[in-house]
């Protein structure tokens, strides 16, 4: 989980603390207004509570505390109506008012989850975009460190890519591209971080994943590419490079990592294309 994805889960982490506040924002609101009556106009305030139960609760905290801030208002200020239809008028003006406010507020965060997923998304495969990768993959780093578990970075670059773009069209390439993504999507875990990072280049990173479990899930994806490019006679292939780091340092890098992956592809390509290349690095060498 990365710095975005950690924005968006802090309210539904903390949801109890959350819905919570707002209750006992309710439950003072409900007692000022009572002891207050209609001198003091402070409906605004329960917009208060139903936006924060909103936001972190999404629409179940919505309706739930539209509806409660509905009673606690008709409770509180039932006493000072002569009329049953006025206060009825008034309990139903309220309570779409209320309704409104929750409605927008709940719209809102849903709108906001889906525009942090489209930043960090790759549209074409569906797997993470550069953004999304160096936003995971920072914390993947924090999290090995902390634990002192193996992680392993995978570079893929697609050798031959450009004759599908050639001689099928971009559209045909298009497929390619999802093909591979299709691959890597099969052959990875979930806790695993998968990228196209722009172009014909894909990253991974294999959590917890020491050499021999990267090379078997490496083995995979290639199996399941390569059935797929004989499978539509596409004549592609790939290059693959992979930095396996047994214990993570506190200040490991990713840049720099990134760099020493990149340069392990290229050696893959060097070697004659559709090619893995695979190596440990010494613990203290990378955090400068």
């Amino acid at each position: 989980m990365g710095r975005s994805d950690r924005i968006l889960a802090l309210a539904t982490r903390h949801v109890p603390t959350v819905l919570t506040i707002a209750a006992a924002l309710v439950a003072v609101i409900g007692y000022v207004d009572l002891e207050t009556g209609p001198g003091l106009r402070i409906f605004p305030l329960y917009f208060i509570p139903i936006s924060l139960a909103a936001w972190s609760a999404r629409r179940p905290g919505a309706v739930f505390f539209a509806l409660l801030c509905a009673v606690v208002w008709g409770v509180s200020n039932w006493a000072w109506h002569s009329s049953d239809a006025y206060f009825a008028a008034n309990v139903s003006t309220q309570a779409i008012a209320f309704g409104s406010i929750a409605a927008l507020t709940s719209s809102m965060r849903r709108n906001f989850d889906m525009a942090v997923h489209t930043s960090m998304v790759d549209a074409l495969t569906g797997l993470a975009n550069t953004r999304g990768f160096y936003d995971r993959t920072e914390h993947a780093l924090q999290l090995a460190a902390r634990r002192q578990s193996p992680l392993t970075l995978v570079y893929l670059d697609l050798d031959d890519f450009k004759k599908v773009n050639d001689e099928h069209g971009h559209h045909e390439g298009d497929k390619v591209l999802q093909a591979v993504a299709a691959s890597i999507r099969s052959s990875t875990r979930g806790t695993d971080i998968a990228a196209r990072l722009g172009g014909d280049e894909f990253a991974l990173v294999l959590v917890d994943a020491d050499r021999a479990a990267a090379e078997a899930t490496i083995g995979r994806i290639r199996s399941s590419f390569l059935e797929a490019m004989r499978k539509h006679a596409w004549p592609v292939r790939a290059s693959v490079g992979a930095l396996v780091v047994r214990e993570v340092p506190a200040d490991a890098r990713l840049v720099k990592l990134m760099r020493e992956v990149d340069a392990l592809m290229y050696e893959a390509k060097e070697q004659g294309k559709d090619t893995v290349v695979v190596r440990e690095r010494a613990v203290r060498t990378l955090g400068h």
